[in-house]
Parts: C-alpha cells; structure tokens; sequence
C-alpha cells in the first residue's frame, strides 16, 4: 500500500534536515583543516625559525583576543543577517590571513594578521555551532554537536600530518600557509551552497516569534546574563586547554625530540580515537544524560592530565592525550547540546557566542601563561621542583579538576522550558 501522504512528508522532512547537517559538516570539516593546519601546524615552527619563540604566546594570544570580541555579536549578526552572509565573508578573511603570512616577514604585521584571524574564526565558530544545532531537534542535538566534535577532531588527526608533510618535503616553513588558504577558500566557496541562511524556528512559541528581538548590543548582553555558569564553566576549561595551544608541538619537537611528520603521525591516531568516541557521543548521552555526560567527560580529561608532567617518553604522551581526547569527545557534543536546549532559536546565535566568550577569554588567558611558563627554567615550589617545560601541565590539571567541580554543581539536565 502506497505511504500516506503524512508518511512521505514526514520522511522528506528528515531527509532534508539531514541532508542540510551533513552539508554544513562538510564545510565545517574544510574550515577545520584550515585552521588546524594555521595553528597546530604553520605557526610554531615558522615562529621558532624567525627568532620569535618568546613572543609566541603573545601572537596566540592576538588571535584569542580578537575571537574573544567577536563571538559574542558574530552570534548576534548571524541571527540578524543570517548564518551564510557571516560565514562566506569569515571564511574568505580567514584565507587571506592565512596567504598574507607567506608575503611579510614583520613581526608587527604578524600580530595585525592574527587580529584578522581572531575576527574570522569567531564568525567560523559561532555559525557552525549554530547551524549544526539548528537543523536538527532537541532530541537529537547531542547526535549533531557529536557530528561537529568528529568534523574538528578528524581536521586535528590529519592537519598537523598534512602541514608538517607539506613542511617537511619542500623544504620550506611557508608551505602550510598555503595549504591552510586553500582549505580556508574551499570553505568559503561551499559554505555559498551548504550552509543555511537561517536555523529552523519550530521551537519557538510562535513561528517566526521576534518578541525577543532586542538591539545588537541588547542580545549580546542578554546572552551574557543569562549564562553566568555556563560562561564561567566554558573560562575555566578552555583556560586548561588554552595554556597547551602554543606549546605542545615545540614541547613534542623539544623535549620529545620528534620531527614535524613524526608530530603528525602521533596526533593521528590519537586524534582517530577521539573521533570514535564523537560518534558514539549521542549514544553514551542517551544513556547517561547530557549533564552526567558532560561530567564523565571532563572527569576523565582531568585524570588523564594528572599523568602528563610524569612522563617523558613519546607514546606515553600519545596515550594520555588519547585519554583527553576521549573525555573531550564525550563531553563536548553534550555541553554544545545544552546550551542549544536552554536557549530559543531567535536569540540561541547570541547565547552561543556569550559562552563563546568565556570560552575565549579562557584560551586567551591560557595561551598567555602557557607560553610564558614554558620559557621559563625549573622551578621549585615547597620542595618539589617542576621540570622545564613542564609547569603548564600542572597548571592544565589542577583548572581541569576545577571545571569538573563546576560542572557538578552547575550543569544539571536541560527541562522542556528555555532560559530565555
């Protein structure tokens, strides 16, 4: 017998909504490789060969800083202009930036370009998270934040490979700046089909309900106010991982004593399991809960970072960074997926990029005295002497068990109502 006519529209429904997440994961993953091969890859050894080690955090922290400020109203602009304007435009800055490394050699130019940068994978960020949550519903959120953590973490398995490869073969520390424009250009381009202008209002009260449309500045404080927790929570951990970002391919290369291919190949398989556990993220929240999730993740990266400063052998250090990548991908999808759930879709662009903030300031901070802890020489503190280029791990332990106690206390299941 032939499907009702509800059948069939309900199907095509599904279809297209899934259609639409799998193409804007397409653009993401591009995106991804751009800017993993810019910044896990082009940046420390470029930086370390121009004599610029000391200022790294400093350029790291450029960048940061420009993406902190623009979160917040590049999720209010995508809610006003809509997602592919904001996206099309970040994404061609982004492919610039990254081709403008390759022609001045200027140090204070290299922090203009940073800005540019900064601003650019702010407007990145904030409308993937936004139309990756919203072409899908509730129910299946986490599902579709565990497909973006997979889009990112396939982008770090092979970035750093394809940037140190490219590195590595030409003889030459500007090859992966190009490499990284192309993949910017590329995402530009597909982003102009693939990502849609607006995400789907079926959660609002009313469709196309704007009573809660306020001025740019009105939304961005409104997703400022309304998330002091989740903003804290995403400070903390992001400053954890933040005091890492500059230092752990010199700290591979330095201390380790890996070429940049050898780099590559161990953040592969590394970065693989962690892609495994994002697909099964939706699964593990379906049984435990989003919130229980989100503990368990942040658990497990936080014990996994204690073992860090007691090593110093290069599979050791794959094993553990493994472990905190598992507790990332786990983690992640389900944090990305209760703040879509607490937010409404009119205003969720600028709650997004309000915990974006926090997150930002956390890295931004982070990179700060992450680059600045691992310049210094050991130091001894109550009788226990910290290793060279060690202190940072530490320091990334102690926020990460921080974070878990947040979560705790502060992230508990989304209900049926919003918070705004």
């Amino acid at each position: 017998m032939p499907a009702q006519p509800g059948i069939r529209r309900a199907i095509a429904q599904q279809y297209h909504r899934y259609h639409e997440l799998a193409g804007v994961a397409l653009v993401a993953i591009t995106a991804h490789f751009g800017y993993g091969v810019l910044n896990q890859s082009a940046i420390p050894p470029y930086v370390e060969a121009s004599g610029w080690t000391a200022q790294i955090g400093g350029i790291y922290a450029a960048w940061l800083v420009a993406e902190t400020i623009a979160k917040t109203p590049m999720g209010a602009i995508a809610d006003a202009v809509g997602m592919r304007l904001v996206y099309v435009v970040a994404s061609t800055v982004g492919a610039i930036s990254a081709f403008l490394w390759t022609i001045t050699h200027v140090l204070g130019v290299i922090f203009a370009i940073r800005v540019a940068d900064g601003f650019a994978s702010a407007g990145a960020w904030t409308v993937t998270v936004l139309a990756m949550g919203g072409t899908v519903r509730s129910g299946a959120r986490t599902g579709a934040m565990g497909l973006f953590t997979v889009t990112y973490l396939f982008a770090l398995a092979f970035a750093p490979l394809i940037g140190g490869y490219a590195n590595d073969v030409t003889g030459s520390k500007l090859t992966s700046f190009y490499v990284a424009s192309i993949f910017l250009a590329a995402a530009a381009v597909l982003a102009l089909f693939l990502v849609p202008v607006r995400p789907h209002m079926e959660e609002s009260s009313q469709p196309g309900d704007t009573t809660l449309r306020r001025s740019l500045f009105g939304e961005i404080w409104l997703g400022i106010k309304t998330f002091p927790d989740y903003i804290a929570i995403a400070f903390v951990a992001f400053f954890s991982f933040g005091t890492l970002i500059p230092i752990v391919k010199l700290f591979a290369m330095q201390v380790l004593l890996m070429t940049e291919t050898q780099y590559g190949l161990l953040v592969l398989p590394v970065a693989g399991i962690a892609v495994i556990a994002a697909i099964f993220a939706g699964k593990i929240s379906g049984a435990l809960g989003k919130a229980h999730t989100v503990h368990t993740g942040i658990a497990l990266s936080a014990a996994a970072m204690w073992f860090v400063p007691f090593i110093h052998i290069a599979w050791q250090f794959g094993v553990l960074a493994a472990l905190i990548g598992i507790g990332f991908a786990i983690g992640m999808p389900s944090w990305l997926a209760l703040v879509s759930d607490l937010s409404r879709p009119e205003v969720r662009g600028s709650v997004i990029g309000a915990v974006g903030t926090g997150q930002g300031v956390g890295v931004l901070l982070g990179v700060l005295l992450g680059g600045y802890l691992y310049s210094i020489k050991p130091i001894t503190i109550f009788g226990l002497t910290i290793a060279a280029h060690y202190a940072q791990f530490w320091i990334s332990a102690i926020t990460l068990s921080v974070c878990f106690l947040l979560t705790v206390i502060f992230v508990r299941e989304a209900t049926s109502g919003h918070r705004i």
